[in-house]
C-alpha cells in the first residue's frame, strides 16, 4: 500500500457520509450521487498522487465535489447544435416526440438559427457560440477574445436579442 492509499483510507474515506448529504443536498437525481462521488474520488486521488496529499482534506473534498456538480450542470444545460443534424438517426418506432412534423420543425429551427447567426456582427456571434455552444463562462470567452466582461455582457446581449427575434 502506497503512503497515498493510506492517506487516502484515513482522511478521504471517512468523510464519505458528509459528502454524500452534501451530494443528496446539492443533486436532484439520486442515481447519480455514487457516479459523482466515485469522481470526486477519482480527481483527489490522483492529485494526491501527483502533487502529493493536501494538507486541508476536507475543504479539498467538498470544493472538488461542488466543482463536478457545476461542470455537470453546465453540460446537462447546453445541447449543442451539432446533436440535432443528425436527427434522422433516432427510431421513430414508439416515440412520439419524433413525429414527421416535429423533425421538420426542428430542422426549420435549426436553419433559421444558422441564418441568424450568420447575420449577426462577428463578435457577438463569436460570444454565443463560445458560450451556448462550447459551453464557456463569460470570464472563459473575456480572456479568448480580448475583451472586458462588460463588453462579453454587452455581445451575449445584443446576439441574445437577435435569436429571440427568429420566427420559430
Amino acid at each position: 500500500m502506497t503512503p497515498v492509499d493510506e492517506w487516502f483510507i484515513k482522511h478521504i474515506l471517512p468523510l464519505e457520509p458528509a459528502l454524500m448529504q452534501f451530494l443528496r443536498k446539492n443533486l436532484r437525481k439520486s442515481d447519480d450521487h455514487d457516479d459523482i462521488r466515485q469522481d470526486v474520488y477519482l480527481r483527489i486521488y490522483k492529485h494526491a498522487c501527483r502533487f502529493g496529499p493536501p494538507e486541508n482534506t476536507g475543504t479539498i473534498l467538498f470544493v472538488t465535489a461542488r466543482n463536478l456538480l457545476i461542470d455537470r450542470a453546465r453540460r446537462f444545460r447546453l445541447v449543442p447544435i451539432e446533436h440535432m443534424e443528425n436527427i434522422d438517426q433516432f427510431p421513430e418506432s414508439g416515440i412520439n416526440e419524433l413525429s414527421p412534423e416535429r423533425i421538420i420543425s426542428a430542422r426549420e429551427q435549426i436553419n433559421a438559427l444558422q441564418i441568424a447567426m450568420n447575420a449577426m456582427p462577428a463578435r457577438p456571434r463569436e460570444a454565443i457560440k463560445l458560450q451556448r455552444i462550447e459551453g464557456k463562462s463569460r470570464i472563459e470567452i473575456a480572456r479568448d477574445l480580448g475583451i472586458t466582461q462588460s463588453t462579453v455582457d454587452k455581445h451575449l446581449k445584443y446576439g441574445s436579442s437577435l435569436i429571440a427575434k427568429i420566427k420559430m
